[in-house]
């Protein structure tokens, strides 16, 4: 899916997806990504939904954003008791869904200059 991108200040934008490549700004991305404020995507080692631990959460709070969201690949998962109190303690705002709905939720907020992350497994 292609999608129409207006400009953002300093967020790198996703310009469009299907199951096993995402394009930023330009770039094919084949493996699952990490995307924070400001930077360019970075690998994430997270290849599938089974492997987001809470020790992998808690990696992603060291990072700089507010919001994060995680996009789970094809299907949609919903947290374990272990994540979720992981989640808690952090104190920031997770929100799980599809790969699909990471990658064009993280564009509207990009491009309403929120300090947004996505870690997207792929494929989507």
């Amino acid at each position: 899916m292609d999608l129409t991108i207006e400009k953002s200040s300093g967020h790198p934008l996703i310009d469009g997806f299907r199951s096993g490549v995402v394009s930023i700004q330009g770039s094919l991305v084949r493996e699952s990504f990490l995307l924070l404020p400001g930077a360019v995507p970075t690998p994430w080692a997270i290849s599938s939904p089974e492997e987001l631990t809470a020790a992998a959460v808690r990696e992603l709070f060291r990072k700089e954003w507010d919001v994060l969201l995680i996009g789970t690949g094809s299907r949609m998962l919903l947290p374990d008791s272990t994540l979720l109190q992981t989640i808690a303690e952090g104190g920031r705002s997770i929100d799980f869904m599809t790969s699909r709905v990471a990658c064009s939720t993280y564009n509207v907020l990009a491009m309403d200059d929120r300090a947004v992350a996505a870690a997207v497994i792929l494929p989507i």
